[in-house]
């Protein structure tokens, strides 16, 4: 008769099966942070940017932003938001002019279809949307 060798039987198996799992569990640890956005989101650009604001009654104030110093900005990648002296929020991105790329030395406008009076203060953030990031906020900005 044959001897059985019962004891190295089902070894293989079970390590097979630990390493599947562990696998798994490695990917799915990799697609979920993609997911979420945190393996991709980049860095925002190094930037220095001042805003102004000018009554353009009766119709509407202008936002100057001016570049004074860092990286160029994509103005596509650029979200502007405008917070009245109420906590009215309005998104003026839509109006930004003009399109393209903002260098140092350069400025863009963007149009708030509010009129403000001149010495009112408002609220103005510059968010790159790529990184969700603020490159600019100030919540002193005086209309003159």
């Amino acid at each position: 008769m044959e001897k059985l060798k019962i004891g190295n039987k089902g070894v293989s198996p079970v390590v097979g099966t630990i390493l599947l799992i562990a696998i798994t569990v490695a990917l799915a640890a990799i697609v979920a942070t993609l997911v979420s956005g945190l393996g991709g989101r980049g860095a925002p650009p190094s930037v220095m940017l001042t805003v102004s604001a000018k009554d353009n009654s009766p119709t509407n104030t202008v936002l100057t932003i001016a570049h004074n110093g860092g990286d160029d900005l994509v103005t596509s990648d650029l979200k502007i938001t405008v917070t009245d002296n109420l906590g009215n929020v309005t998104d003026v991105t839509s109006t930004i002019a003009p399109k393209g790329t903002l260098s140092v030395g350069g400025s863009l406008t963007a149009t708030w279809s509010q009129t403000g009076t001149k010495g009112t203060v408002i609220t103005v953030y510059v968010i790159h949307n790529p990184s969700k990031q603020k490159l600019f906020s100030s919540t002193s900005i005086t209309i003159q």
